[in-house]
C-alpha cells in the first residue's frame, strides 16, 4: 500500500510540474541552471543545452558568463537543462530529475 501511495504521488506530482511547465518553461530552465551551475564552479568550460524555446531566456542570464555557452537542443525537454564540462556532465531534465527523486523515495520506504 505504502509503494501504492508513493506512486501515485510522484504521478500527481509530474502532472503538477507538466501544468507549470506548459507555461513557464523558461523561468524553470533558468532556476534549474543557476542551481546546478553551483556544481560546476570550478569548470572554466561549461556548455548549457536547453531546450530550443528555453534559449533565449538562457542565453541572456549567462551572456556575461565568459564560461558558458548556452546550446540549443531539441533532445532537452521544456524546462530542462543538460551541462558538460571538463569536470562532468549533469543532466538537468526533469523526467531525469523525477526518476532521482522516485529512486530515492522507494530506497528510504524499503
Amino acid at each position: 500500500m505504502e509503494k501504492n501511495l508513493l506512486d501515485t504521488s510522484l504521478e500527481i506530482a509530474k502532472e503538477v510540474v507538466k501544468k507549470e511547465i506548459s507555461t513557464s518553461s523558461s523561468d524553470i530552465a533558468v532556476a534549474l541552471a543557476k542551481e546546478l551551475i553551483k556544481d560546476l564552479k570550478n569548470s572554466s568550460n561549461i556548455a548549457i543545452k536547453t531546450n530550443p524555446k528555453n534559449y533565449e531566456a538562457l542565453n541572456e542570464v549567462f551572456k556575461d558568463n565568459n564560461k558558458v555557452e548556452i546550446q540549443s537542443d531539441d533532445a532537452v525537454s521544456l524546462g530542462g537543462v543538460v551541462f558538460l564540462s571538463e569536470n562532468g556532465n549533469l543532466d538537468g531534465n526533469l523526467s531525469a530529475r523525477f526518476e532521482q527523486i522516485k529512486c530515492l523515495l522507494q530506497n528510504k520506504s524499503d
